[in-house]
């Protein structure tokens, strides 16, 4: 019984209570942030006690960058349509799960495709 007693006694004082972590290396600074102004010198994007009228600004920015190439496309293809006399892409089939292609020519009439008279 002493024994048993001793032996817990022993392995309670040599066990810690919180084991240390072993500490983690400092990722390195790349060159290209080591000269980087603080953080209120690079807008509102980047800090947040920003103005509102800084984060609207750039709302606005990105809103003119997202929105002028999807017009400028969009204009082409009506003018190639209007003023050149290119047809509308039809869909004439589709493509099946297993890469086989089926036009809907080959489709059997059905009910459902005809138009109701």
């Amino acid at each position: 019984m002493r024994l048993l007693r001793a032996l817990r006694d022993a392995s309670r004082q040599r066990m810690p209570r919180s084991i240390p972590r072993r500490a983690q290396p400092t990722p390195a600074i790349p060159p290209s942030l080591r000269n980087r102004p603080p953080p209120e010198e690079l807008g509102p994007k980047f800090n947040p006690d920003a103005s509102k009228e800084g984060k609207q600004r750039l709302l606005g920015i990105r809103l003119l960058m997202m929105s002028v190439p999807l017009f400028a496309i969009s204009s082409y293809m009506m003018y190639k349509r209007v003023y050149l006399g290119e047809e509308q892409k039809k869909q004439i089939g589709f493509v099946t799960e297993d890469g086989i292609r089926i036009l809907f020519s080959d489709l059997p009439d059905s009910d459902e495709r005809k138009p109701k008279e």
